[in-house]
């Protein structure tokens, strides 16, 4: 489903839509609302600070593990696309802490999902596989510095990710028993570290 406002444009994919229908009939309306608005505050932050970086906003797509703001026109330096990939995670992160100190003062089941949520979205958007924001982080790093092999070295930081989510999968099902969250989100970042040739560059 796609939704178009002049060059901007807000794309959501089926399973998203099928994800959300499932939460809600389960009775998880408050946390499907919860999350979307968090995916919305992480993406503000790309938004703004691509906005402040003189990008030019085309499109934000949204995925299974939030979304992604793209740019159009020219090239971006590395230092302008490291701005605009930590802004997300940072915005989460600021997020977490304000619904967490508002836990502190004003005990409920809301805050605490919220800080938490974007507790989750900083944590793992940091994480170095394509094409969440930590890829992209790790990706302006080596280039700007001109590191060799840049691209081997971004590999095998997202195949090392990877077995650490596995390894940690077996511990939480050894000691908690079965997750399958877990292992989708896993399956998930092992499918884009192969190659996933619907992601951007």
């Amino acid at each position: 489903m796609k939704l178009k406002h002049g060059k901007f444009t807000l794309a959501v994919g089926f399973p998203e839509i099928c994800a959300a229908a499932l939460m809600v009939g389960a009775g998880r309306g408050t946390t499907l609302a919860v999350a979307a608005l968090s995916a919305l505050a992480h993406e503000g932050g790309h938004l703004l600070a691509a906005r402040l970086c003189g990008a030019a906003v085309r499109s934000a797509v949204f995925s299974p593990v939030g979304g992604e703001i793209r740019t159009a026109g020219r090239m971006l330096s590395y230092h302008k696309d490291i701005i605009i990939a930590l802004a997300g995670p940072a915005v989460s992160a600021a997020a977490a802490g304000v619904f967490f100190l508002f836990y502190r003062l004003r005990p409920g089941d809301v805050p605490l999902q919220a800080a938490a949520t974007n507790a989750v979205f900083a944590a793992v958007n940091l994480l170095p596989v394509r094409p969440l924001d930590g890829w992209r982080i790790l990706r302006g790093i080596l280039y700007r510095r001109e590191v060799p092999d840049a691209e081997k070295r971004l590999r095998g930081a997202g195949v090392f990710t990877v077995i650490l989510i596995v390894l940690l999968f077996a511990a939480v099902s050894a000691e908690r028993g079965f997750h399958p969250s877990l292992l989708i989100f896993a399956a998930y970042t092992a499918f884009h570290v192969c190659g996933d040739p619907r992601s951007p560059a």
